[in-house]
């Protein structure tokens, strides 16, 4: 961990700083801090997974979000169908060292730690990678301004972002932030060779107790035709969310 943490400290120190990286990252930075501050979250989504010749098949889940001190953490849990349901997906989002998952698969009956270039790896099947699903903590990312523009006729800032970290499965990406919500409507995921691999397309935005939440968010994977969509059932925030959820010797025996 410690090794971790110097090498992500030595990529932090090496931006030459530009007026159009010195935006990006302000704006960046700005619509992060509108985003935080809302302590937890609790969410019910269905995904669908589609694939090219139509065929669909659909997993609902819960997705639990609390704030700590340098980290955020998530927890995804499936409820049904049966064949996946009690699988679990723990996320601690850090500020400024690598993210961690470990993910309980039922039908092993153990948990299984996700790192390095697992993380670039398909979750359950879906087009979102381990990765996706992450948190984007500004600091792990350069950020660059592109423009102004329009998107679904609304006004956004057009940034790109490059991961600092090594083992991500992206070479950029093209984030069209939203003035308003302080939220991406679009995010364009570029591989190592450059070429555009995905678009996550966020739509129907929802103010739930002064925080914005898109209803919709579809991931088009451009390389093989597959689509997922993760559709918003529900949303609450600052409910009483126990820590012990986070912890992950716990994960096989936490309930959602």
């Amino acid at each position: 961990m410690i090794i971790r943490c110097v090498i992500f400290l030595i990529w932090a120190s090496v931006i030459i700083a530009t007026p159009a990286i010195e935006k990006g990252t302000r704006i960046a930075q700005e619509a992060e801090g509108q985003r935080d501050g809302f302590g937890t979250e609790i969410s019910q989504f269905k995904l669908i997974i589609k694939n090219p010749k139509g065929a669909s098949l659909i997993r609902y889940l819960t997705f639990v979000l609390k704030e700590f001190d340098s980290a955020k953490k998530s927890i995804i849990g499936f409820s049904r169908p049966h064949d996946i349901k009690g699988t679990k997906l723990l996320t601690w989002s850090h500020d400024q060292t690598h993210n961690e998952h470990w993910l309980y698969l039922p039908v092993l009956g153990r948990v299984k730690r996700i790192s390095g270039n697992n993380e670039r790896s398909s979750f359950v099947g879906s087009e979102f990678s381990y990765e996706d699903l992450a948190g984007k903590v500004v600091q792990k990312y350069i950020y660059t301004y592109l423009r102004d523009d329009h998107i679904r006729l609304r006004p956004v800032w057009v940034l790109q972002r490059i991961p600092r970290d090594s083992h991500s499965g992206y070479s950029k990406e093209i984030v069209y932030l939203d003035k308003e919500y302080n939220q991406p409507l679009q995010i364009d995921y570029f591989g190592p060779d450059q070429r555009l691999l995905k678009v996550s397309v966020l739509d129907g935005y929802v103010k739930y107790d002064g925080w914005w939440r898109p209803q919709t968010v579809t991931m088009s994977n451009i390389m093989n035709g597959r689509i997922s969509v993760l559709q918003r059932e529900s949303c609450q925030f600052k409910t009483s969310v126990p820590h012990y959820l986070f912890i992950p010797s716990r994960l096989e025996k936490v309930s959602l």
